[in-house]
């Protein structure tokens, strides 16, 4: 095995163990490219009530722009068709933009007590080579 085998080897086997050994959260920095739709993947164990999802990092202030409780889907991005999510609870962005490279945070509620999680995370919009061409040329 080459040096470039190991080590996705390596990553693979910790991604792995990760998952086995329940692992919750959502990797940091995300990559979105912009025009296109947009999953924010995070993991969550099976033991949740409810995801929720703010476009900031104040959770205090701020409402969730997307509630997901059981099958039931709510919040102002949900309503809006901006968002929507994942069975699993990952975000999805239906047409990502320069406004959505920010903090995120989630917030997972285990149960109906109200025992929280809480996972903050970093995305980066990027613009594809075609679309930067495309919109040089629409400037001229």
């Amino acid at each position: 095995m080459d040096h470039i085998d190991v080590e996705w080897f390596t990553v693979f086997l910790l991604f792995r163990c990760l998952l086995t050994f329940g692992y919750e959260g959502c990797e940091s920095p995300q990559y979105l490219e912009i025009n296109q739709r947009g999953t924010i993947q995070c993991t969550f164990q099976d033991d949740a009530f409810g995801i929720y999802w703010y476009n900031s990092t104040d959770t205090v202030e701020e409402k969730p722009i997307l509630n997901f409780q059981g099958s039931m889907k709510s919040g102002i991005g949900f309503t809006s068709g901006e968002y929507d999510v994942h069975p699993n609870g990952s975000l999805i962005i239906n047409n990502v933009t320069v406004r959505h490279d920010n903090n995120f945070t989630v917030v997972k509620l285990n149960d109906s007590q109200r025992l929280l999680d809480f996972f903050l995370f970093t995305t980066t919009t990027w613009l594809s080579p075609d679309d930067r061409l495309h919109s040089v040329a629409m400037s001229c």
